[in-house]
């Protein structure tokens, strides 16, 4: 089985806690991009790369730039 890579697990971790902070539902979000809600699940376990065009999509949504979700999660990745 092919390791995660620690990008994803951490974008997840600021996808979930962005949709936290604005009292989002994991269903709502599917519905808003267009995706499953098993496909959020995954995205925010790291199990599934995310789109380009997804992240922009994920930002307007919670309200963030890009390049806070992206610096966020290479925070993470630091640490």
């Amino acid at each position: 089985m092919r390791e995660i890579e620690p990008i994803y697990i951490a974008l997840g971790k600021i996808i979930m806690a962005c949709r936290h902070e604005r009292d989002l539902s994991q269903e709502y979000v599917a519905d808003w991009l267009g995706l499953t809600r098993t496909s959020v699940v995954n995205m925010e376990a790291g199990r599934q790369r995310i789109m380009l065009h997804t992240v922009l999509d994920l930002a307007v949504l919670m309200m963030i730039e890009p390049g806070e979700l992206i610096d966020r999660a290479m925070e993470l990745v630091r640490q």
